[in-house]
This record gives structure tokens, C-alpha cells and sequence, in this order.
């Protein structure tokens, strides 16, 4: 149930962002009091208010999640080569570890809760979170174009998010 196979069906990787999970919306409860200091508007309006306000929310959604202190760590043990273990958002904000998968997922889960269009970037060896600041959908579930990911970050339509960056022990961006 939370392991996932990236070599032999990569879209399941969907499967594990789950913005209905209860500790989703205590985060989300905490981004909308950091909406409201910064904009004095606590709304998780999604792509409703526009593009501005899409890049808000999700910047939102990083501070507060670098906030909780959450650690970096490896997978959990596996028996498998050719996937990953993935912990649940309830692990990943109550035990505070996560893998840089597990924390794209969690980002992925916050942003979809609150209205705005989740994307996993997958590097060898590295994931990354993102959104698209327009309300569209991408081509296809999973691809594998580098070029056309590269252009839709060149073109400001794509947000990418290094998580790693807001865990407990470094510095923030």
C-alpha cells in the first residue's frame, strides 16, 4: 500500500497525493493565517482571484510547511529495487521525516486542497514539487519530456519547488 513502482507504472505516483488527508487541512488552517498577515486575505481561493494569487498560495504553503521542522531521511527499508517506500502526509507531519519524494507529495497534497494544479518533477535520484500558475492541465499525466518541462517553467507557467531546501537543518531560499 506505500510502495510505488516508478519503473513499471510511474502515474500511480498520483495515487499518493492525498489532499483529504486531516493533517491537509490543519496545514492549510495555518496558511491561511499566513495569508491574511501578508495580503489580509485568508482565502484559498485557488486560480479564482488569478495568477498573483495563485503564486501567493503557494508560497504560503512553503513557509508554512518549512515551519513544521521536518528532517530529511532516507526511504523507508524496502525489499524493492525498482520503487520507493512512500510515508503518508500523517507521517511526514507528525513524525516530522521525509525523503524528498515524500515531502513533493505533501506540498503536492496542500496545493490541491487549496485549489491549485499539483506537478512531480522526478531528476535520477531527486523529486521536486511544483504548480501550474494558470488553471490547465499538462498533456499527459507523466512525462517525460525535459524539454517541454523546460518550457513550461521558462514560460512562467510552471512553479518548481525544491523541498528539501525547507527541512529542519537548512537554510531557506
Amino acid at each position: 500500500r506505500n510502495e510505488w513502482n516508478g519503473l513499471v507504472v510511474p502515474e500511480l505516483l498520483a495515487a499518493f497525493i492525498t489532499p483529504n488527508a486531516p493533517e491537509i487541512s490543519d496545514l492549510l488552517s495555518r496558511v491561511s493565517g499566513v495569508l491574511a498577515e501578508r495580503t489580509s486575505d485568508p482565502s484559498l481561493q485557488g486560480y479564482q482571484a488569478g495568477r498573483e494569487r495563485a503564486l501567493e498560495i503557494g508560497a504560503a504553503i512553503y513557509d508554512v510547511l518549512a515551519g513544521y521542522g521536518i528532517r530529511y531521511v532516507n526511504p523507508p527499508a524496502s525489499f524493492e529495487t525498482d520503487g520507493q517506500k512512500i510515508r503518508p502526509v500523517e507521517t511526514v507531519l507528525g513524525e516530522r521525516w521525509g525523503t524528498c519524494l515524500d515531502l513533493a507529495l505533501t506540498f503536492s497534497a496542500a496545493v490541491e486542497q487549496a485549489g491549485l494544479n499539483p506537478v512531480i518533477v522526478l531528476q535520477q535520484g531527486h523529486a521536486f514539487a511544483g504548480f501550474l500558475v494558470t488553471d490547465s492541465k499538462l498533456s499527459d499525466v507523466v512525462l517525460t519530456d525535459s524539454t517541454m518541462m523546460s518550457n513550461l517553467v521558462r514560460s512562467n507557467l510552471l512553479v518548481t519547488v525544491d523541498l528539501t531546501a525547507a527541512v529542519e537543518g537548512r537554510s531557506l531560499p
